[in-house]
């Protein structure tokens, strides 16, 4: 028999004016997707440049956006650069000014829902249909959480534990990289387009996970050693006490006895409380 056809993409049917709240946004998210799907790619010009100036190297690179097309409807992606003037391949110039900026680098921010679902896009991991039950079950199995207001994912000790057990386990164990499911993905998709029969995609699949549990099995120490590290309770005792902005000392919200404050010094990776007793 032939392979069951895929489910039809997402689509609006009819105008979303009466919808409110979340309704509201869920429907533009879907017009903007499907319309911004039916429309042109973004054309533009990308000029790289390296210059060499008393021996050293620098680059640069600007963007010249020739059309936005579907850039215009899909708000949530942007496609900008610096501007940077023309140049020609040779060419000598002489700076009119130098410049020595200091700087740092910081850490990335949170993910919010939009750019997961950007991330997993661009990886080929779920398809519109699935993607938000991708992200639901990594919530309900207490991976991440969502913080508000921003609704930004962050991760729980529970994933944590995993993702580190991973890099302490020995040889390539890529349980925690996104390849892995986007190969799954993949398969699936030969699964509908008849390249690949369903029950050769299933026994892919089982091997491939028989063989990691093998050897996640194997180097079970790794998992203990990392949930060790994570969930060992930090010592406080060296921490500087402190007090409330009032000068109070804070109470225990079970038994109202009175706790100790006290805050762990910078550079040691965040904040933390002592106990007391009533």
């Amino acid at each position: 028999p032939p392979p069951p056809r895929p489910p039809p993409p997402i689509h609006p049917l009819k105008s979303g004016a009466p919808l409110q709240g979340d309704e509201a946004r869920v429907y533009e998210l879907v017009t903007r997707r499907f319309l911004a799907c039916c429309a042109c790619d973004a054309l533009g010009f990308e000029t790289t440049v390296d210059i060499e100036m008393a021996g050293e190297q620098f680059s640069s690179r600007g963007l010249m956006v020739r059309e936005l097309n579907y850039l215009k409807v899909w708000k949530w992606e942007r496609w900008s650069a610096r501007k940077i003037p023309s140049y020609y391949l040779g060419e000598q110039f002489e700076p009119t000014a130098l410049h020595l900026h200091e700087g740092h680098t910081s850490p990335p921010s949170p993910l919010s829902e939009a750019e997961l679902i950007g991330m997993m896009d661009e990886q080929g991991i779920g398809t519109d249909a699935t993607i938000a039950q991708h992200i639901k079950k990594t919530l309900d199995r207490g991976y991440v959480e969502k913080r508000v207001p921003n609704n930004t994912f962050h991760p729980l000790p529970l994933s944590r534990i995993l993702l580190d057990s991973y890099t302490r386990m020995p040889q390539a164990f890529d349980l925690g990289v996104p390849h892995l499911r986007a190969e799954m993905e993949r398969d699936m998709g030969k699964v509908c387009s008849g390249q690949m029969t369903r029950q050769e995609c299933v026994d892919k699949t089982v091997d491939m996970m028989r063989g990691l549990y093998r050897h996640a099995s194997v180097n079970s120490r790794c998992l203990h050693a990392a949930a060790a590290a994570i969930l060992a309770r930090p010592d406080a005792s060296s921490w500087a006490p402190q007090r409330l902005s009032d000068g109070s000392r804070p109470s225990c919200g079970k038994c109202q006895g009175l706790m100790d404050l006290r805050v762990r010094p910078q550079g040691g990776g965040g904040g933390g409380g002592g106990g007391g007793g009533g």
